[in-house]
């Protein structure tokens, strides 16, 4: 996840990109600025489940971070209130996608949507902006093509639905409504749900009626990528130039016109959020890091348990005193007095689900496409087990 500095008068991006987190790498996405460009809101994924994941504040000024720990569970797609005070998410329950205000504070959330057809995955949603409504398209609605769900705007107060673009055969995604509320901009691929085939980038009222075509294009249309300037004069978007090749960050008028580069070019450019100001870009490149690492706890427990255990009290399964540590071959094990951290695997697991076994010399846990047992102790492993894949 990076941010990106851009040239208020060209709209290029100067300089490299900074990182935005450090914390968890190659797990962070959907980054969203508060309405006063000091926050960043962001969800890091954390476990196997790569669709809902923990919301995270960034402090811009201080770079500080704290998750908010929402009372629902998991969470996706962060979005700010107009006042600063809540994050708007999806969330899951009951078999159903959901929608929720998050209090940044409290983690206290309120439940604003639940919809009708059951669905796990967190499709996007993005408020009006006045924050009293917001834009969604349903998992899926009797009557409509299952190849294009409609863009519908919610009423948070009445609970009112209107259809701003009606479903269609075509793949609408992704989509961004323009700064002053009165447009949306989105992507329609026709045909067939397939990346390589040739696209749409439409603008549309919120008003509704038929789309503005701003420009037909070619190429894979990599991950969620889409957004205005805060001037509503230009849409961003990002494509690959060609097979193997990085992904670009383009621009092309809203009124109609040739795009133009912005002179970023990263592999996989995603989740595009122009900061209030207009001169900064958060976004997320490259691919996701799903290798899990292994990683074993020692010397935890307070002084007085573990000078019992060193004078002979029996060691619970799973733990090891701090003498068995210094016997230990391990040869990356910490020697310091205190809690310890040491590193077992460097990762190739894709799966969370690892498990200890009862006298806590090994764990059993998913390696690449089949299974492996891991010692504790030497950190050896044997591959075992049919190929996963």
């Amino acid at each position: 996840m990076y941010v990106a500095e851009l040239d208020p008068g060209s709209g290029k991006v100067t300089g490299t990109p900074t990182k935005l987190s450090e914390r968890f790498e190659g797990h962070n996405q959907m980054p969203d600025w508060s309405p006063d460009g000091r926050f960043i809101a962001y969800i890091s994924m954390r476990g196997a489940d790569q669709s809902y994941g923990v919301l995270c504040i960034r402090d811009m000024e201080s770079g500080t971070e704290r998750d908010v720990q929402s009372d629902t569970g998991p969470v996706a797609h962060p979005r700010w209130s107009p006042d600063g005070r809540y994050v708007f998410a999806r969330g899951y329950s009951q078999g159903r996608a959901t929608l929720l205000r998050i209090d940044v504070q409290s983690g206290k959330s309120t439940l604003v949507l639940r919809e009708s057809a059951l669905n796990y995955a967190p499709s996007p949603f993005e408020l009006a902006a006045d924050g009293k409504s917001f834009y969604y398209q349903p998992a899926s609605l009797k009557g409509f093509s299952n190849l294009g769900s409609p863009i519908v705007r919610h009423d948070m107060e009445s609970g009112a639905e209107t259809r701003i673009h009606p479903a269609t055969n075509s793949w609408m995604a992704p989509w961004a409504p323009s700064p002053d509320g009165k447009s949306i901009a989105f992507r329609g691929a026709w045909g067939k749900r397939s990346f390589d085939e040739t696209f749409d980038l439409n603008v549309i009222s919120t008003s509704g009626g038929e789309p503005r075509v701003l420009l037909k294009a070619s190429g894979v249309n990599p991950r969620s990528a889409l957004a205005w300037t805060r001037d509503g004069r230009y849409v961003l978007f990002a494509k690959r130039l060609g097979p193997g090749a990085k992904v670009s960050l383009l621009r092309v008028p809203a009124s109609g016109g040739e795009p133009e580069s912005l002179g970023l070019e990263m592999e996989a450019i995603g989740d595009l959020r122009v900061s209030p100001n207009g001169r900064q870009l958060a976004f997320i490149a490259g691919r996701p890091n799903n290798k899990l690492q292994v990683w074993i706890m020692e010397n935890f427990l307070p002084a007085k348990q573990s000078a019992a255990r060193e004078a002979g009290a029996e060691e619970r399964p799973g733990e090891k005193s701090e003498a068995s540590s210094r016997k230990s071959s391990e040869p990356s094990a910490a020697k310091a007095a205190g809690l310890t951290l040491r590193k077992l695997t460097e990762g190739g697991t894709t799966y969370g689900n690892s498990h200890p076994s009862p006298d806590g010399r090994y764990i059993l846990m998913p390696w690449q496409n089949s299974m492996a047992l891991l010692d504790v102790t030497t950190g050896e492993q044997r591959e075992f087990g049919p190929n996963l894949d």
